[in-house]
């Protein structure tokens, strides 16, 4: 691998020949954690959810921040117990967003931890 003169680390995102590695054809977990986050339309995911696509979501969404989309990130605090969410807020001009199927990326239809 090339040294590069710049301060910023090389991306983890892997080169494909051509194909977007956004958007492979088989969905790796960054995938579906980016359709989890567009399919909520401006809303949050609570971390509970990408979770379960991944249990290194942050690696996930720091690789998508790598990318060039913005992901907004909070913590709430229930009773000591922190809980976190997350928000799709600006894609990078180069990618679509279109959001799958409801039934594709539901994967909880709770979305909060409040009772």
């Amino acid at each position: 691998m090339p040294v590069s003169s710049s301060n910023h680390a090389p991306s983890r995102i892997p080169e494909t020949g051509g194909e977007p590695a956004l958007w492979p054809r088989r969905k790796n977990q960054r995938q579906r954690i980016l359709e989890l986050l567009i399919a909520a339309r401006g809303g949050e995911v609570p971390s509970p959810e990408l979770a379960r696509v991944s249990l290194q979501y942050n690696a996930r969404i720091s690789e998508l921040r790598e990318a060039g989309f913005v992901i907004i990130s909070r913590v709430e605090i229930h009773d000591g117990v922190k809980h976190g969410f997350f928000r799709l807020h600006q894609c990078p001009s180069h990618v679509e967003t279109q959001p799958p199927p409801a039934s594709a990326t539901d994967l909880s239809q709770e979305r909060s931890y409040r009772e």
